[in-house]
């Protein structure tokens, strides 16, 4: 059978016992430049509405602070809840889709890491880890540093940055989450002032929060083309030994 360089790599052997020698191939690994591209647009948009969103949250927050000036003016508070809503709705939605798409991209990283070396936190914990509660601040840069070494390169070290500014983001939003009241005040001046205080350090936490998210966007999209290029560089590597390029 003619090897194919376009479709596989060259053919390793196995031999069973007292049986003959059969070449075995292995797929090359799958082209990740396709999804690289979708997430650089995809978390681009997510650090632009979390600017937005961040800017939203300032200006309740301001409001909320000094809501006395603003009690003959219903709309005005409409506005802002409208406007914090409006961002908050199109976070979730950049979020999810970069969620699904970023995953996509981590599985098939592993998936190119595993044909090509041994790979201690398998594909399946490329999408698993994100799912476990505390832990998925830690596992997803632990399996994608994985990755990296079973496909024969070195870890950026953006991994572990990107990481900790995720979490800290991530950390910050819960923070402001608590912080917000849950229910309208009651009629008395002591509650409503309260709502308010507690509304305007809420919305101040979750503004600082999706800053950070800014942060974490930008080194993400760092991160996954150090690894997308790093491995594509390791595989090119085993398929032209020598720096030969035909």
């Amino acid at each position: 059978m003619p090897f194919d360089e376009g479709h596989q790599q060259p053919p390793s052997y196995a031999q069973y016992p007292g049986g003959p020698v059969y070449p075995v191939y292995v797929d090359p690994p799958r082209p990740l430049g396709g999804l690289a591209k979708a997430l650089y647009v995809l978390l681009g948009a997510a650090a632009l509405v979390s600017v937005g969103g961040a800017f939203m949250r300032f200006s309740r927050a301001s409001f909320a602070a000094d809501y006395r000036q603003y009690l003959g003016s219903i709309a005005e508070a409409d506005a802002a809840d409208s406007r914090v809503a409006v961002f908050a709705v199109l976070f979730i939605a950049v979020f999810l889709a970069t969620a699904v798409v970023f995953m996509i991209w981590q599985y098939r990283l592993a998936m190119n890491a595993q044909a090509t070396g041994q790979l201690g936190l398998g594909p399946g914990w490329a999408i698993g880890a994100w799912f476990i509660p505390v832990a998925n601040f830690i596992m997803p840069a632990l399996q994608m540093r994985g990755s990296a070494r079973a496909s024969g390169f070195r870890p950026p070290a953006v991994v572990v940055v990107w990481a900790v500014v995720f979490a800290a983001s991530s950390v910050t939003y819960g923070t402001a989450n608590r912080q917000l009241p849950d229910e309208p005040p009651v009629a008395t001046v002591a509650s409503v002032d309260r709502f308010f205080a507690e509304l305007a350090k809420g919305d101040r936490t979750a503004a600082v929060a999706m800053i950070i998210y800014v942060v974490a966007a930008l080194l993400a999209i760092v991160m996954v083309r150090a690894l997308t290029t790093g491995q594509e560089a390791a595989d090119a590597a085993r398929r032209n030994p020598g720096g030969y390029r035909p």
